[in-house]
C-alpha cells in the first residue's frame, strides 16, 4: 500500500522543530522565537524502522518499500501570472520554509504542478544550507533528489538514481544551489533530502542541532530574477495561443539563450542600418505635429510628438538593447499606447464635437487603450477595438447632422485619402510584416500612418472658426441693437460653405 501523506503531525513537529537553532542569518531575528511558540516538548525518542542505528551507512539502501515521512507542500497562488509558492504546512495555520536536517531518515516532500496554469512558466527550486561553525575536518553533505510522478531513490546516501534531477550542497564549498526547470510538466513532483556528516573524510553520525535548510520552491515567468527576468539583454513576454499561456524571453539582437545571456554574433552593419531606418521614418510625424499646431489642435499635436519620440526610443532599444534610456517594457508600452492614442484623438477631432465633450472622449480613449495594452499589446485586436470604437464617434456625429439637416454630404477627398492610407498601413502591419522584413515594412508603416494623420487632420474644421461662429450667434442680439439704434446695416451668414450672406 502507498505510504500516507501527512500535512501536519506531532511526530514531524517534534523531530524537525523541537531543536534550538540560530535562524537569524536566514529569516531574521524573530524566526526562531516564532517556531518556539508552536513546538511540542516531548522527551520520547521515536526510532525509525528505515534506519538501523547499529548498522552505519550501508552501501545501498532501497527506499521504495519503506514508509518515511512524506509531506505535501501547500500551493499558494499569487495574483501575478505564473507566480506560485509552495510551503510546508507544519501547523494548521503556520507555514515555514526552514527545515531541520537529520541523517537518520530522509525528508520527503511532494507538490503539484497544475496543467495549463503552471506549465507555461519556470519552476525555481532554491535551497540554502545553514550550519553552525564546524571543526576544520568536519563537513556536511546534503543531497536532494527531484523527480516527477515517481519517488526518487537514493543510492549510497549521496547520489540520486539515473533519470533524477539532483542538487548537492556542502558545508565546505557550496551552501546555496538553485535548479531552474523551464516549462515543467504537469503532475506530482517528489523531493527527497538527506544529510551525511563526515569527519576526516569518513561518515559519522550527525548532531541534529548543527544543520538546517531553507527551501524555497516557486514558479515564475522567466529564468532570471523578478526585477530582470531575462537579464539585461531581453524582455520576458507572455504569449497566449488558444488555451496555451506561456512566458518566454525575447532576446535583443546579438543575444540568445533561455535568459538572453549567450552572445550569438556581433551585431552586423545591416542591423545598425535597419535601426536608423526605423528611427528616421518617425520624422514623417513632424508634418502632422505642424498641422495640428497650425489648426490650434494642441492636444493632438502633443500626442503626435510623444508618438514620434517614444517610437524612436523604442526601436533604438529594441534592436540591440544598448540604447535603452529606461526599461524595455516601458518603451514598448509607450510606443504602442501613443500610436493608438494618436488615431483616437484624430478621430475625435474629425467628429467636430462640442468643446465640453472633447476631454471626456479623450479620457475614454485613454482608459480603453490602456485596458487593451495590458491584456495583450502584441495582438491585433488590441489595436482594432479602440480604433473601431473611435470610428463610431465621427460616423455617429456625421449621421446625426445629416438627419438633422436632411442633406447628405459627400466625404471630402482629404478624408478618403486619409482612410486609404490608414487601411493600407493596417494591411501592411497585419498581413505583410514578418520578422525578416520587419525593419522595412514597419518603417513604411510609420510613414504611411503619419501621412494618413495629416489628411485626416486637415478634414477637421479649425477650432477658431467654430468658436467664432458660436460667438457670432451669441452676439446676434447685439447686432440687432446696433441696427436699430445706429441704423447700421448688419449681415448674417446663412451658409458658410457656399458663402451665402443675407442682409438683415
Amino acid at each position: 500500500s502507498e505510504c500516507p501523506i501527512e500535512l501536519s503531525e506531532k511526530s514531524f513537529t517534534r523531530q524537525y522543530t523541537d531543536i534550538p537553532l540560530n535562524f537569524n542569518s536566514i529569516m531574521g531575528t524573530n524566526t526562531y522565537k516564532e517556531l518556539i511558540k508552536h513546538r511540542w516538548y516531548d522527551k520520547e525518542i521515536n526510532d525509525s524502522k528505515f534506519y538501523n542505528r547499529d548498522e552505519f551507512y550501508p552501501k545501498k539502501r532501497e527506499t521504495d518499500n519503506q514508509c518515511i515521512s512524506r509531506h505535501r507542500l501547500v500551493r499558494v497562488k499569487h495574483a501575478e501570472t505564473f507566480s506560485t509558492v509552495y510551503l510546508l504546512q507544519v501547523i494548521s495555520i503556520y507555514h515555514i520554509k526552514i527545515l531541520i536536517l537529520t541523517d537518520s531518515v530522509p525528508m520527503m516532500m511532494q507538490f503539484d504542478i497544475l496543467p495549463l496554469i503552471d506549465i507555461g512558466g519556470t519552476l525555481d527550486i532554491n535551497i540554502h544550507l545553514e550550519v553552525k561553525k564546524l571543526p576544520s575536518m568536519r563537513s556536511v553533505l546534503v543531497t536532494m533528489c527531484i523527480r516527477r510522478d515517481r519517488m526518487p531513490t537514493l543510492e549510497d546516501r549521496h547520489s540520486c538514481q539515473n533519470g533524477t534531477l539532483a542538487i548537492n550542497l556542502s558545508s565546505l564549498s557550496k551552501l546555496n544551489a538553485s535548479l531552474l526547470i523551464a516549462y515543467p510538466q504537469p503532475g506530482t513532483w517528489y523531493i527527497i533530502i538527506l544529510a551525511t556528516c563526515y569527519n576526516y573524510g569518513k561518515p559519522v553520525r550527525c548532531q541534529i542541532k548543527e544543520m538546517s535548510i531553507l527551501l524555497n520552491i516557486r514558479t515564475k515567468k522567466c529564468m532570471s530574477s523578478d526585477q530582470s527576468p531575462c537579464g539585461n539583454y531581453g524582455v520576458c513576454q507572455e504569449i497566449q495561443k488558444n488555451i496555451l499561456h506561456y512566458a518566454m524571453c525575447n532576446c535583443f539582437k546579438g543575444y540568445t539563450g533561455w535568459d538572453c545571456t549567450e552572445i550569438s554574433n556581433t551585431i552586423p552593419t545591416i542591423s545598425l542600418m535597419s535601426t536608423i531606418l526605423l528611427i528616421t521614418s518617425n520624422v514623417f510625424f513632424v508634418p502632422a505635429v505642424y498641422v495640428a499646431v497650425k489648426r490650434k489642435l494642441y492636444a493632438e499635436g502633443l500626442v503626435y510628438l510623444i508618438t514620434m519620440l517614444f517610437s524612436s526610443l523604442y526601436h533604438a532599444c529594441d534592436e540591440n538593447g544598448r540604447f535603452c534610456i529606461t526599461k524595455y517594457e516601458i518603451l514598448q508600452y509607450m510606443d504602442f499606447f501613443s500610436s493608438i492614442l494618436a488615431f483616437w484623438v484624430t478621430l475625435i477631432a474629425m467628429a467636430e464635437l462640442p468643446i465640453t465633450i472633447i476631454p471626456l472622449c479623450h479620457m475614454t480613449g485613454v482608459f480603453v487603450i490602456t485596458l487593451g495594452m495590458q491584456i495583450n499589446r502584441m495582438c491585433l485586436i488590441s489595436i482594432l477595438i479602440p480604433l473601431s470604437l473611435g470610428i463610431i464617434i465621427p460616423v455617429s456625429r456625421h449621421t446625426y447632422r445629416t438627419f438633422q439637416s436632411r442633406k447628405c454630404k459627400k466625404p471630402s477627398r482629404k478624408i478618403l485619402l486619409g482612410l486609404l492610407f490608414a487601411i493600407t498601413g493596417l494591411l501592411l502591419y497585419s498581413f505583410i510584416e514578418t520578422e525578416k522584413n520587419y525593419q522595412y515594412v514597419h518603417s513604411a508603416w510609420h510613414i504611411i500612418m503619419a501621412i494618413s494623420l495629416i489628411f485626416l487632420l486637415l478634414s477637421a474644421k479649425l477650432k477658431q472658426t467654430t468658436s467664432s461662429i458660436n460667438a457670432s450667434f451669441e452676439n446676434d442680439s447685439e447686432s440687432w441693437s446696433c441696427k436699430e439704434f445706429y441704423g447700421i446695416p448688419t449681415f448674417t451668414i446663412i451658409d458658410q460653405e457656399n458663402g451665402t450672406i443675407a442682409l438683415n
